[in-house]
């Protein structure tokens, strides 16, 4: 078993403490997820008074298909568009692009009667003393009337990546040169599989032990991206073939009591793998965890003492992680070092004991002669 001197072990409860005094202090905290992952979205921003240049994301089944099909197509744009939404976007559909369909349910329509000449006509929205009302773009508002089915359009909608002429969604800041040996080798040791196949999200799935996480350069840093892993993997260390650990065992869903202590769990092993192993962690990281947690223990009924209890299966949990993705992966890799000094010095010795026909002129025979290297 792995000794964790307890120069660790008091930082890790002073850590607990600060966090527990700041949620009783009602600090504000704000989470940032670290990384730019976001569902499908309009390429073009909202235009909408009081919400201009917000995100309009596509929702219900259309969330599903573009989300389906971003996966198949391996897209991680999360833009979509008209050929001509793309076209005011500044870009240009490639010639041969296939596009997706989706769907829009209208329940609604302008009202039309007749007037007093016998011709249909809309009926616009009108104030008190009788004046058309318009909306900010100056258009005339209509009366509309709720339909008993629906009108089913259709549209046909690209990914960004089916475009030239488009920037970047979002600017690469994680630096590659920011890696870190220790938690390289826990990633490259997890006994749970890691794949990067992620758009938005990233999650552990119990039922096949495998974390399916975003790709690096679309967390802001390497340390985002270690405390997503890590998280994911602290998870995988209650799955029945380790820990066995009730909360991830007995978890009946989001939202429940026992995912909210998972999630607790997870998070504090998360933040105490980032202080242990060299990871920047000032009072912004501290705080940004701290943020998390928080929202799970207010499911808890903002119980801080949950914290404590989750801090001690999150040292177990860090402890497996140590001993058998960590320590065993140092191993591994001492082992493999050694061996490849072992095989250097076979081939070395080979090598001398290996004839080849160097020749050199014998001035008295006056003939070739072969001679050792």
């Amino acid at each position: 078993m792995a000794w964790m001197s307890k120069e660790v072990q008091e930082e890790h409860r002073k850590l607990v403490e600060q966090v527990v005094a700041d949620m009783e202090a009602g600090k504000p905290f704000f989470w940032d997820s670290g990384h730019y992952g976001r569902p499908p979205r309009n390429i073009l921003p909202n235009n909408e008074k009081g919400h201009e240049g917000e995100d309009r994301f596509y929702r219900g089944i259309n969330n599903m298909l573009l989300t389906f099909e971003a996966k198949v197509k391996g897209y991680k744009d999360s833009r979509w568009g008209t050929y001509g939404a793309i076209k005011t976007a500044g870009g240009q559909v490639r010639k041969g692009e296939k596009s997706t369909m989706i769907e829009c349910w209208v329940w609604e329509k302008p009202l039309r009667q007749k007037n007093a000449k016998g011709e249909m006509e809309t009926v616009y929205q009108k104030d008190e003393k009788g004046n058309i009302l318009k909306d900010r773009f100056g258009k005339k508002k209509p009366v509309m009337v709720h339909l008993k089915s629906p009108l089913i359009m259709t549209y046909r909608v690209f990914n960004a990546e089916q475009a030239d002429g488009l920037s970047p969604e979002h600017p690469i800041t994680i630096d590659l040169a920011d890696r870190n040996e220790k938690m390289e080798m826990i990633l490259a040791n997890s006994e749970a599989k890691i794949i990067h196949d992620q758009v938005s999200g990233n999650f552990y799935r119990p039922s096949a032990d495998e974390i399916h996480l975003m790709k690096r350069e679309e967390f802001k840093s390497m340390d985002d991206y270690y405390a997503t892993a890590t998280h994911e993997i602290a998870h995988s260390t209650g799955h029945e073939q380790r820990l066995k650990r009730k909360s991830l065992m007995e978890s009946q869903g989001f939202g429940t009591p026992t995912y909210a202590k998972e999630e607790l769990c997870a998070e504090m092993a998360s933040m105490f793998l980032r202080q242990e192993y060299g990871l920047k962690f000032d009072e912004k990281h501290r705080d940004n965890h701290g943020a998390y947690l928080r929202n799970w223990v207010e499911a808890l009924k903002k119980n801080p003492d949950e914290l404590y209890l989750a801090a001690s299966e999150a040292e177990k949990a860090v402890r497996y992680i140590r001993e058998n993705m960590l320590e065993r992966g140092l191993k591994k890799a001492k082992v493999k070092e050694v061996e490849n000094v072992e095989n250097v010095v076979r081939s070395a010795k080979k090598r001398k004991l290996k004839v080849t026909p160097h020749k050199v002129q014998d001035k008295e025979k006056g003939r070739a002669v072969g001679m050792l290297r």
